[in-house]
């Protein structure tokens, strides 16, 4: 019997020995004796929504102090509690199986009758969720108790302890489950109450009434199959619909007589088991029981027929074989028997075949990490929960997986109030990272009235051993990760523990051609560490294991140095091979396996860079970077790229053929991410490397580069429009290729800028159609957007249209992220201008966010430019103009002459907008003088338009008509009818009436 605690929340809310009688301070000193110490601001924030909250959090503690003495403690951050408290000790009563203490502290539901006036929601909901954990625990604890009286044949002592566990204060909505086990042993004492249950049961459907002896059948048929720590835990059994409704049909049927669930240590085989077992006996489809044999302190299959004849009630003879006695037994009987952690036994498993043949009504279900190779055997493969897929989701969404389900019941369990919603990102990932392992997952729920899921998962990835329980129901196999890994690992052979080393230096998965010239295992070998459960395969052939296995098969690796060195050498060898391999398909008609392909190795890859990196080998180092660049710039890590080719080249020199791609690369990159200045140095050493005549390929690449930084950074669209000139002469004496292909694409950009449209249109689509010679049809479909945006300016949107979603669709597919974000503005540009442009923001803002996440900053800034034009032109120029203020500031750093003009010709709009003529008018004369002083003809026409209405507004038609002839002149040279029509309008405003 547990002593009765000072604070009493159990049944109401006292404080023994005491006159304090406050409710409010009472509450919290029961919440922090459950939750142990807690922050002041979140304690103030619970117990004070609103108000004074810190005042009134310091005063009530206060109070306590001095109304019942030194029964809380406090700092300038927490606060804790030091008096014992009834529910802290029911809690420890539980987790102890110390049942008939647990009752005597439970003296009725948790703060029972107490209401708070004014208290918020998250206080009510912590109350109420706490009242129902409790309570259900307990209520389990009874069920036990229940149970095991009826195992003792005391049906009558067995209900009534039911009938107590059944209207228990405190519980909520009870689940089928425990209205099943509830009637069942009401049923089987007789007891009145059992119909009231019935009834309960019969609102989730069909139930038919049990007879006493019916009733005592399913509990003698179930005496002993519900292990122990099951009961004592009294968790709920998450998911697996979809595995229990398999098995079930397969028993129904007759369709196999042995089953094998197989899998992993703690994927859930033996909690699977079970509750088949549970199912089975509770639909009464096996005339003589369900029973459950616990082999997992087993090893010497001697004893197996021993362990099996206890299990169904039978008795061995002293001198008899136990396999004869066994079968002997069972020949008439219709049972379904469950063979739990059969790993061990496996040399036994013939026996089992021979015990079907001796008992045709007979049923096996075995748990095993191994196969147990027997013709009867039918395998159902037992894997991880499912957990969401990669990309943002809500909570609600995240709660349709099993995966999730698990670790928040357990979480809740421990802390009701745990704020999983608001970490549901972190959730997702520790989930994902564990792949769904329910033993992984329940390990790490144990933590989260410490750690944060974010910290969880980080102390997880840092040490396997963090995953580890103490409580003495946890068998002994399932206290920790460790424990559970190692009992796989002592199953293997010693040449099978060799392969799972060798194997341990691929990272995410591999193919079987690695396995065997990485680790030398043949594919005979995976099939064997498959049948174990330590390897999994995919459809397509890829083999992989948990990150747990894998973290504790890269533990053993490593202590073997030798071995270690030789698979990781190996192992970068095969891993440059194969980037080196690859690269030149994402350039060709095989680009999107060849993208498929190394996005699958890429955690191979990045484990041999950093290898090579290690061992100084800058040479091989640097051809996996270069290798690798092409395919992380299309996916929008053009950081990491620029990185790996940055170090790799300081340590190497020379003008090599891979040290002038490699620079070449970097300025690539390094112009993408915004860093201009050290595009061109890039760029002038690519220069200075190739010479003349001398790897032109990178020489046409590196004007063209420069050619972009003189546009978008220097602001000197002469010099830029030569370095294309150069680039394109070049590649035209060279003939067709991909660099042909830019130089085209880069030049049309320019032509752009002077508004000949004709001309951009003819290179664009020659530059597409060299792309489409060379089979690389990435880069015909981004000539093909410029192309689009060209025919845009010409009134041909439907083709714009047409090749803008085809382009987008083709960069889905291979995961070009900065070809989505373009095709994304474009469909913007060309979506009908309806409903106030909404069809179009949110193309543009899908496209600003793609952008961000680049690190584009040049884009950005284009995108918001293109938001503030959609806002004046739907008549909202407030919010435009603080878009406009962050674009010209973007462009301050980078000096991109085209989109200074752009912003300052919609910027002249929105001023005189919002009546601030003059400035509207000074915006309009510096964009017209920027774009003559380049050459930039697109934001001419447009801004001297809106000059010429400016000038009309003003009553200065003559210079209204000047502005507007020469509008007019350069968008009739450029064929852009968008411009042409606004020219006609104005026209039509200057005219007399």
């Amino acid at each position: 019997m547990v002593q009765a605690p000072l604070l009493q929340a159990l049944g109401g809310l006292k404080l023994e020995s005491t006159t304090f009688h406050q409710p409010k301070p009472l509450v919290l000193l029961a919440y922090l004796s459950i939750e142990g110490a807690q922050s002041r601001r979140h304690l103030a924030e619970l117990f004070w929504p609103s108000g004074n909250r810190m005042k009134s959090l310091s005063m009530t503690l206060t109070r306590l102090r001095h109304g019942a003495g030194s029964i809380v403690a406090a700092d300038e951050i927490r606060a804790w509690s030091t008096v014992p408290c009834d529910t802290a000790s029911l809690l420890t009563a539980l987790d102890a199986g110390d049942w008939q203490g647990a009752f005597d502290l439970y003296r009725g539901a948790f703060l029972d009758g107490v209401v708070l006036d004014g208290w918020g929601s998250e206080l009510e909901e912590w109350v109420l969720t706490t009242r129902e954990y409790l309570a259900e625990r307990v209520q389990h604890a009874y069920l036990a108790l229940a149970e095991a009286a009826a195992g003792r044949e005391a049906f009558g002592e067995a209900a009534d302890i039911a009938a107590r566990a059944h209207r228990l204060p405190g519980v909520g909505a009870p689940e089928i489950e425990t209205l099943r086990r509830l009637h069942v042993v009401l049923s089987a004492g007789g007891s009145a109450r059992a119909s009231d249950v019935l009834r309960e049961l019969q609102e989730f459907g069909p139930e038919a009434p049990l007879s006493s002896q019916a009733a005592r059948a399913a509990l003698r048929s179930m005496r002993g199959t519900v292990p122990q720590d099951l009961v004592a835990r009294a968790t709920t059994f998450v998911g697996r619909e979809v595995e229990l409704a398999q098995l079930t049909e397969l028993l129904e049927r007759g369709a196999a007589r042995l089953v094998t669930l197989l899998g992993p240590g703690g994927v859930g085989k033996s909690r699977l088991a079970q509750e088949l077992a549970r199912a089975e006996s509770q639909a009464l489809r096996y005339r003589d029981g369900v029973f459950v044999a616990l082999l997992d302190s087993l090893t010497d299959p001697e004893r197996l027929p021993f362990e099996i004849l206890r299990a169904v009630g039978l008795t061995a003879t002293a001198a008899g074989d136990p396999w004869e006695t066994l079968a002997n037994g069972l020949a008439e009987r219709r049972l379904l028997v469950v063979l739990d952690d059969f790993e061990a036994l496996v040399p036994a498993a013939f026996r089992l075949s021979a015990l079907l043949r001796a008992a045709p009504g007979l049923d096996l279900v075995v748990t095993s990490r191994l196969r147990l190779g027997v013709e009867e055997e039918h395998l159902v493969p037992v894997t991880g929960l499912r957990t969401p897929p990669e990309g943002r989701i809500s909570w609600e969404e995240a709660e349709e997986f099993e995966a999730v389900r698990l670790f928040a019941a357990r979480a809740r369990q421990l802390r009701p109030d745990v704020p999983l919603a608001e970490e549901v990102e972190h959730v997702v990932a520790l989930c994902r990272w564990l792949q769904g392992l329910p033993l992984g997952l329940e390990l790490a729920s144990a933590w989260v009235r410490l750690l944060s899921c974010a910290e969880i998962a980080s102390e997880i990835e840092r040490d396997l051993d963090f995953l580890a329980s103490t409580a003495p129901t946890v068998p002994e196999r399932h206290r920790s990760v460790r424990a559970m890994l190692e009992v796989s690992w002592r199953l293997l052979s010693e040449r099978e523990r060799e392969a799972m080393r060798r194997l341990a230096v691929f990272r995410g998965g591999f193919r079987r051609e690695a396995a065997e010239e990485v680790a030398g295992v043949t594919l005979r070998l995976l099939v064997r560490l498959v049948d174990a459960s330590l390897l999994r395969v995919s459809s397509s052939g890829r083999f992989d294991r948990n990150p747990l296995l894998a973290q504790f098969v890269r533990e053993q690796l490593e202590r073997a140095p030798d071995e270690l060195a030789e698979s990781t050498s190996r192992h970068a060898a095969h891993m440059l091979a194969f980037a080196e391999r690859i690269e030149p398909t994402l350039h060709g008609p095989e680009q999107v396996a060849g993208f498929a392909r190394l996005a699958e190795e890429m955690e191979n890859a990045l484990t041999a860079l950093a290898a090579l990196e290690a061992a100084g080998d800058a040479e091989r180092a640097l051809r996996l970077t270069v290798a690798l660049a092409h395919f992380w710039r299309t996916r929008g890590e053009g950081r990491r790229a620029l990185d790996g080719l940055s170090r790799n080249l300081e340590r190497t020199a020379g003008a090599t053929p891979l040290r002038v791609q490699a620079t070449r690369l970097a300025g690539d990159c390094a112009w993408r991410l915004g860093a201009h200045e050290d595009a061109e140095r890039f760029y002038q050493a690519c220069l200075a490397l190739t010479g003349d005549g001398h790897h032109d390929d990178e020489h046409v690449e590196a004007l063209l580069g420069l050619s972009s930084v003189y546009r978008a950074n220097r602001g000197e669209l002469g010099r830029a429009r030569a370095y294309a000139r150069r680039a394109l002469d070049l590649a035209r004496r060279r003939g067709t290729g991909m660099p042909l292909a830019h130089a085209l694409r880069t030049t049309g950009t320019h032509l752009v800028d002077a508004a000949d449209y004709a001309g951009a249109k003819e290179h664009y689509q020659e530059s597409a159609e060299v792309a489409a010679a060379c089979g690389d049809a990435v880069e015909r479909a981004r000539s093909n957007l410029s192309l689009a945006t060209v025919l845009t300016y010409l009134g041909d949107d439907d083709r714009a249209g047409r090749l803008t979603r085809e382009s987008l669709e083709l960069f889905r597919t291979v995961g070009d992220r900065h070809g989505e974000a373009m095709a994304l503005l474009n469909l913007g540009v060309n979506a009908p201008n309806v409903d106030g442009g909404r069809v179009t923001i949110r193309y543009y803002r899908a496209s600003l966010e793609a952008y961000r996440a680049l690190g584009d900053v040049r884009m950005v800034s284009h995108l918001l430019n293109n938001i503030a034009g959609l806002l004046q032109t739907v008549r909202r120029p407030r919010p435009a103009l603080p878009l406009l203020e962050a674009s010209l500031a973007i462009q301050r750093r980078i000096g991109d002459a085209t989109l200074v003009s752009h912003a300052l010709f919609i910027l002249g709009q929105v001023l005189e907008d919002l009546g601030r003529r003059d400035d509207a008018y000074a915006r309009f004369a510096e964009c017209i003088d920027l774009c003559r002083a380049n050459g930039e003809a697109w934001a001419l026409m447009r801004a001297l338009e809106r000059l010429s209405r400016w000038h009309l507004r003003g009553g200065d038609r003559v210079a209204a008509t000047e502005a507007l002839d020469e509008a007019e002149g350069v968008a009739a040279r450029a064929g852009d009818l968008g411009t042409l029509k606004k020219v006609a309008e104005t026209r039509a405003l200057l005219s007399p009436a």
